[in-house]
């Protein structure tokens, strides 16, 4: 699957699964601060992000708190949560092919931390 999906339609699992697998091949930037073992953490947080897949739902960000463009592309484009873990979301922006770690007790009334890449781990992880 390319790295960004050109059109408007729901994006599956299938679409989501692929597009976190595409990013966990590339590697993380994300820190790994209090471990002197990178690749095992990786890993962990990797099949933890996997366990907490769910069917990608249309999500609607209310507001962040860091600004760094998030926001404009939410108003152009359809954002998904394809995982969830308690009351944070990652969302998924399927045209840009990014992520986006968000927050909250429903998907239409989440605050975003406001960062987005195609670094799914970064992102997960926040």
């Amino acid at each position: 699957m390319p790295a960004a999906l050109d059109r408007e339609a729901p994006v599956t699992r299938e679409d989501a699964l692929a597009a976190i697998r595409a990013s966990l091949a590339r590697g993380s930037a994300t820190p790994t601060l209090g471990t002197d073992d990178r690749e095992s953490y990786l890993r962990m947080q990797a099949e933890r992000l996997l366990e907490a897949l769910i069917e990608p739902v249309p999500v609607k960000v209310v507001a962040q708190t860091f600004d760094h463009g998030l926001l404009w592309l939410l108003e152009r484009q359809p954002a998904f949560a394809v995982a969830r873990e308690g009351r944070q979301w990652l969302g998924f922006l399927p045209r840009a092919g990014e992520f986006f770690l968000a927050c909250g007790r429903a998907e239409d009334a989440l605050i975003a931390l406001g960062f987005h890449s195609d670094d799914v781990l970064a992102e997960w992880l926040g």
